[in-house]
């Protein structure tokens, strides 16, 4: 006996196969290489306001915000598997649901095995169940500063180009971040380190991932000063 397909079921099915398709050739990311911001930790959203980021470089190194602390470290791929890890973090404390939810999302990180991308462009990295991220690419900011960064926010002022030792940067400050342009054209944005007790507007203003440190001299005619690691700062020549 055949089961009938009633015509408004049919007409669904339909129109989910013709969305399908359309999607099928849709341009996804082909590198995990850039910023990323986080979605979606282990299938339970993100808490309002809350920044998690994820920085992949073309050297391996991998950096962040996990809501509450910076973390970096090292990660490998090849397309479709991923290794993360292990990861180095700050050891500030917050509230504890972003506690809760930065001890989730590093775990998943560290856990993930697998990366795939979504028909509109998100990267998928999973795990071990529960573990499971969405990231989506961070806007970043265009060569003449007419780009978007976070939340598709106007970044201002235009980024500057600097000279700090044998390299060019281009670096765009706001408020609590900073977006620098590598040499490879790779972004990475850092978020600014307050000094105890709060932030001293006419302070050196540090903004720092813990692997790339760019500092603002306020005082000292907005000089800036850039180092890698450990390294001493190098003074910057503005070009």
């Amino acid at each position: 006996m055949r089961r009938m397909i009633p015509p408004g079921a049919l007409c669904t099915f339909l129109l989910l196969a013709g969305c399908a398709s359309a999607h099928a050739g849709a341009d996804v990311p082909k590198d995990i290489t850039g910023t990323w911001l986080v979605e979606d930790v282990d299938n339970t959203g993100v808490i309002d306001n809350a920044r998690l980021s994820v920085a992949f470089d073309a050297q391996g190194r991998v950096s962040g915000l996990s809501g509450c602390n910076q973390y970096s470290g090292t990660y490998t791929g090849d397309g479709t598997a991923l290794k993360v890890g292990p990861l180095l973090s700050t050891r500030k404390y917050c509230s504890p649901a972003l506690m809760q939810q930065e001890e989730r999302m590093l775990k998943s990180l560290q856990a993930a095995t697998a990366l795939a991308w979504t028909a509109d462009g998100a990267a998928m990295l999973s795990g071990p169940a529960p573990h499971r991220l969405r990231l989506r690419m961070e806007s970043p900011p265009t060569r003449d500063g007419s780009g978007f960064g976070p939340g598709h926010l106007p970044i201002t002022p235009i980024p500057d180009s600097y000279r700090c030792g044998d390299e060019v940067f281009k670096v765009a400050f706001e408020e609590g971040v900073a977006y620098v342009t590598l040499p490879e054209d790779s972004m990475v944005t850092l978020p600014r380190v307050r000094p105890p007790g709060g932030s001293d507007q006419e302070a050196p203003r540090v903004f720092s991932n813990g692997n790339l440190t760019v500092i603002q001299e306020i005082e000292g005619g907005r000089a800036v000063r850039f180092a890698r690691g450990r390294m001493v700062p190098l003074l910057c020549e503005r070009l």
